[in-house]
């Protein structure tokens, strides 16, 4: 009689604690699933359903694969293979709702075994708001507010990374640094506003010369550099020349109190002579006002 009393004592504990898992995984903010090792899904709690605008019925037994974009399947599939092999596994997810907008899970997941199939309890965090966050604070920080290109601090942290991939690659980084020439010229004699309005047209000239790869920045007043990696000093007078022709386009234009002119330098990195940002930017602003003392013609001001 007292086993009888004393399983009896032992199935109400297993049942209450089952409870207890069973509220947790019904009413925790938290995401939680189960899925097997090939990634099919055993069980999926409300909240990570409705983080995906589904039901968990409509998730249950179907592969993670499902709720992942095309090129993310090749990451699922080493998530998979990782967990399998070392039992547990802490990653970034990029996953799809059902309306088909992105989110990024922060996932770990680890492998159970409780005498039958072994099988992944995951657990994870909707961290796209944050990385969102996140990103939009580091674009603060290296972006230069008036012309939206990076700032000095952000054109040393990119031209630096272009600069060691390049170096990997084998390839040559040409840098470009450019002063434009009497903009104080123009703030003295037509106002601080028309300066900010040459400059942004300066930055929207460099953007159209120069590739999405190249880094483009102002890094002073007057000052702007570009890092145009996988070009070599045999094509630094292609580049200036596209450079000046846009500038002369621009020029010819109506409508504007001022005619943009810069004077330029530019120092190449290659496999052979390897160099740092700041190098390189030494040598080409050596360059720049070795022009400047050559006495080439300044920004010429127009009248409205």
């Amino acid at each position: 009689m007292r086993g009888a009393a004393d399983r009896k004592a032992g199935d109400q504990q297993t049942e209450q604690t089952l409870r207890s898992y069973r509220h947790l995984f019904e009413y925790s903010p938290g995401l939680i699933c189960t899925h097997t090792l090939e990634g099919i899904l055993l069980s999926v709690n409300p909240a990570a359903a409705r983080s995906l605008g589904y039901s968990p019925s409509e998730m249950v037994g179907h592969s993670l694969a499902e709720f992942v974009d095309e090129p993310t399947r090749l990451q699922m599939s080493g998530y998979l293979r990782r967990i399998s092999t070392n039992g547990r596994d802490e990653s970034f997810i990029p996953v799809m709702a059902k309306s088909g907008e992105g989110r990024v899970w922060q996932c770990n997941g680890v492998v159970y075994e409780d005498g039958g199939e072994p099988y992944v309890i995951g657990y994870a965090q909707d961290v796209t708001e944050m990385l969102l966050a996140r990103k939009e604070l580091e674009k603060q920080v290296l972006t230069d507010e008036l012309t939206q290109l990076r700032n000095r601090r952000g054109f040393f942290t990119l031209a630096e990374h272009s600069l060691k991939r390049a170096k990997r690659e084998g390839k040559s980084c040409l840098l470009i640094c450019a002063d434009i020439d009497g903009l104080k010229s123009v703030n003295d004699s037509l106002g601080h506003p028309v300066g900010s309005e040459l400059l942004v047209d300066m930055a929207d000239i460099l953007r159209k010369v120069f590739r999405d790869s190249d880094v483009i920045a102002r890094i002073g007043g007057d000052e702007f550099a570009i890092l145009a990696p996988d070009n070599d000093e045999s094509k630094s007078s292609a580049v200036l020349g596209r450079l000046q022709s846009q500038i002369e386009r621009f020029n010819a234009a109506a409508g504007k109190q001022y005619k943009i002119a810069l004077s330029a330098g530019v120092a190449c990195s290659s496999p052979a002579r390897p160099s740092t940002v700041q190098e390189l930017l030494g040598e080409a602003d050596e360059k720049l006002y070795t022009q400047k003392r050559s006495g080439r013609p300044k920004l010429k001001l127009e009248t409205a």
